[in-house]
């Protein structure tokens, strides 16, 4: 009984459920039979409900029915579809295709479900334009004047999207928001008034202008990516946690919040990725930020956290904070590039808490920065970029190195940074540039330890240095640097000014004033200082930006004015020796003028003016005007060799001698005389002087005097004038009272083979025998000294000079002659 119960109630209910279906077949495929037998009927009063349904003017093209695609479901698609304002008649929906599914039974209760709505090919534009006037008010409902008529609720359980483009725009708050769905699918579920979005999708956000003046964020990135968001429609808030997003082909992590109530808008987003290339992450940002983040790269990957937030209201700009972090990267900046940098970094728009986010208020900071400069490993905490509309830089570096790695990087062409090594601190605060002027802002130190560093264009290799140069925007100062050059050790000190001149087009103002000690000096350390001019080093052209500065500096050291005032304990040159040297000299370009020397020598005082010019590749030109007291006379003619005389020697000579001189002369690039370029006057007093074994005289007595010793004359004050013209020496009509004779001299000495001296003897001296213990005084070269012997001193043929009679007055009658014309 109990079996064929069961089968009864089973075959009842089988019956029934086939019963209701076929009448749920029949009710649809008369359904289906009306929409086609009513297709235009039903499209107009369709079209009418939905325009008087929005304060918009709603237009549908075509609908379609088909019951049996989805069965039990209806499928139903609307074909473009759009909804313009009233005023502009411009659409703000327009989508090509709705497609949908419904069931008969989602419809029949308190609230319309439906189970999906795909729109593909479309856009939803809502915009406000610059007159305030706003086209959303065409997607509001139409107030029903018939208030027990409640309309039901209509949820929609899956929306996928295909090709549709939203863009909300405000003209007068100056943003900007749109997005392309390429491809998009959101489940949705409602719990009270919060609705969870679960959305995947793949678009191109075509940009994110809060506030266009500064640019738009994300502008035309790809995304891809799944999404847990919530809706509060009580709240008027979308968030989201934390998820895994592709942006531009990149993982990123986002999380968010939005508030859209208009009293208290405002919206929160982080961002979060790692290994990402430093320009893909700046390009994620505005143009204006993208133009102060790329006035230096990083080559290799980062981690970026950037956190934005801020009100949506009008002309409001948000907070963006960026923090990266970077090791072992490679920094290119607008001068120079670091290898193995590791920092982290901050790009913070509101430096001034309270003040406008602008790019006059934004700043990026770098934080224990470290990083090497080919060789040179620089550290420094806080490296700070302000005011990105005109960006100031603020960095504190300190530096160890090798004097090799210094010569690469600044690669002077006047200056070889040989060996040693240097420890160097950096300070700079001024504008981020990429040239010399950036020198102007520069400070710092740099010590040098047993350095060693060659000056090309004069040759000069200064070695062991070691020491300390300070120096600030406009100033350099080196205190107590010791260097050698050749045998000669030096302490200097120098104080430089005007150094901004350096990146300014006439660097040859710029001015150093050196003050350098010695204990022993040797003059023949500097003979290069008098030779031919180096070009200087060929340096390869440099792919940075130090060129510039590099060739300012090599300007500096050639053109630059450098002021020197040196002393020395003592100095020696070949035999010259002489004490306490105190000159100051100054030197521009090819000009070197020594202001004044003062030397002791030869037991005497000498001092020095005059200058150099540089008259060609290989010669200088010395001007010397030079005085010397109490200098013994011997001393004198050893430390200068004789001064180039082949019959005199220091040998022959005693006595103290005072001088004045004015002589010019050339010397070529082995600092030897230039020949006929000796061109001057000399006015000397010799005192106490002796004339000892001097060979020409001796020879005298082959004529007069053999009687009397003129081995060791000694005489009376010897007082002349010479005039010095192309290495030959004129000899004004001179007295010499002497403990032997007494003469007079004139004539013409010449280092060219043309010696012509007039001796004249009086006859007075062979019957007036002299005292040898009487000191012979001077009587005037114009006394009349009554009938005289007159011989000629004259050069021969082997240019040794020979004395001889000259009984007819030759020379003196060719002299008046001269003088007549």
């Amino acid at each position: 009984m109990r079996d064929w119960l069961h089968h009864k109630i089973v075959r009842v209910t089988a019956i029934a459920l086939l019963a209701l279906m076929g009448l749920y077949a029949l009710l649809l495929l008369g359904l289906q039979l009306y929409i086609s037998g009513n297709k235009e009927k039903l499209l107009a009063e369709l079209n009418q409900k939905l325009t008087t349904g929005l304060k918009g003017d709603v237009h549908l093209q075509n609908v379609r029915v088909n019951v049996w695609a989805h069965f039990p479901q209806v499928e139903i698609t609307l074909e473009n579809f759009t909804i313009t304002d009233t005023l502009h008649h411009v659409p703000l929906v327009s989508i090509e295709k709705i497609f949908t599914r419904v069931a008969l039974t989602d419809v029949l209760g308190k609230r319309i479900n439906v189970r999906a709505v795909t729109l593909s090919n479309g856009f939803v534009h809502i915009a406000t334009d610059s007159t305030g006037y706003s086209n959303k008010y065409a997607l509001m409902p139409v107030k029903s004047n018939n208030a027990g008529n409640r309309k039901k609720e209509v949820f929609v359980k899956e929306v996928e999207l295909n090709n549709i483009t939203a863009i909300s725009e405000d003209a007068v708050k100056q943003k900007h928001f749109e997005i392309l769905f390429q491809h998009a699918t959101a489940s949705l579920h409602k719990r009270d008034t919060v609705i969870d979005i679960r959305l995947r999708e793949r678009a191109i956000l075509k940009g994110l202008g809060f506030n266009l003046a500064k640019g738009q964020y994300l502008l035309n990135k790809s995304i891809e990516g799944r999404w847990d968001l919530h809706v509060n429609t009580a709240t008027k808030t979308i968030s989201f946690p934390a998820s895994k997003i592709d942006i531009d082909k990149h993982p990123f992590e986002l999380q968010g919040s939005f508030t859209l109530d208009t009293a208290q808008s405002h919206f929160n987003l982080l961002v979060k990725t790692k290994q990402v290339g430093y320009r893909q992450a700046g390009e994620l940002l505005t143009a204006n930020i993208q133009r102060a983040l790329f006035r230096v790269n990083l080559l290799q990957p980062v981690d970026v956290t950037a956190h934005i937030e801020g009100s949506m209201a009008s002309g409001t700009t948000p907070l963006v904070k960026v923090d990266w972090a970077t090791t072992n990267n490679t920094l290119v900046t607008p001068a120079i590039a670091f290898n193995t940098c590791s920092f982290t970094g901050t790009f913070f728009n509101e430096d001034t808490l309270g003040q406008p986010r602008t790019d006059g208020n934004s700043i990026i900071t770098l934080h224990t920065f470290t990083g090497d400069w080919g060789g040179i490993l620089l550290k420094g905490n806080n490296t700070i970029v302000r005011n990105l509309e005109h960006p100031n830089l603020v960095f504190d570096f300190a530096s160890s190195c090798s004097f090799p790695a210094l010569d690469d990087k600044f690669g002077l062409r006047t200056l070889r940074f040989v060996k040693g090594n240097a420890r160097l601190q950096l300070q700079y605060n001024g504008p981020l540039v990429a040239d010399a002027s950036a020198m102007e802002n520069l400070s710092g130190k740099l010590v040098l330890q047993n350095g060693e560093v060659h000056y090309e264009p004069r040759n000069l290799t200064f070695s062991n240095c070691n020491g300390e140069i300070t120096f600030s925007d406009n100033d350099v100062e080196v205190k107590k640097l010791q260097c050698n050059i050749g045998s000669s050790k030096f302490t200097v000190a120098i104080q430089g000014n005007d150094i901004g001149r350096m990146a300014s087009s006439d660097p040859g103002k710029s001015s150093l004033l050196c003050y350098v000690y010695s204990d022993s000096l040797n003059l023949k350390d500097f003979k290069s200082l008098f030779g031919k001019p180096q070009g200087g080093i060929e340096r390869k052209k440099s792919k940075q930006n130090l060129a510039r500065a590099a060739f300012r500096f090599d300007q500096l050291l050639e053109r630059g004015t450098f002021l020197l005032n040196i002393k020395a304990a003592y100095i020696r040159l070949n035999q010259f020796t002489a004490t306490n040297l105190d000159g100051t000299m100054s030197f521009k370009h090819n000009f070197w003028q020594m202001q004044n020397a003062t030397v002791q020598h030869a037991g005497g005082n000498v001092s020095l003016k005059g200058n150099v010019r540089q008259t060609g590749n290989a010669e200088h030109v010395l001007d010397i005007n030079t005085r010397l007291q109490n200098v013994d006379v011997r001393k004198l003619f050893y430390a200068f060799e004789n001064f180039g005389l082949s019959g005199l020697s220091y040998q022959n000579l005693q006595g103290t001698m005072d001088m004045t001189a004015n002589v010019s002369l050339g010397v070529n690039y082995k600092s030897a005389l230039i020949p006929n370029s000796v061109n001057g006057n000399i006015f000397f007093s010799l005192k106490d002087g002796a004339l000892i074994n001097f060979e020409p005289i001796r020879r005298i007595q082959q004529y007069v005097f053999k009687d009397r010793d003129l081995r060791n004359i000694h005489f009376a004050e010897l007082t002349d004038s010479l005039l010095i013209k192309e290495d030959e020496i004129t000899i004004k009509r001179m007295e010499v009272q002497s403990t032997a004779l007494t003469l007079f001299v004139e004539g013409l000495y010449s280092m060219k083979g043309n010696t012509d001296i007039s001796i004249q003897v009086p006859l007075s001296n062979f019957v007036e025998q002299k005292d040898l213990h009487e000191k012979p005084k001077n009587q005037g070269v114009d006394r009349k000294v009554g009938p005289s012997v007159y011989l000629r001193a004259k050069t021969d043929l082997k240019g040794n000079i020979k004395i001889g009679l000259d009984l007819f007055k030759k020379l003196r009658r060719k002299d008046r002659d001269k003088n007549k014309t």
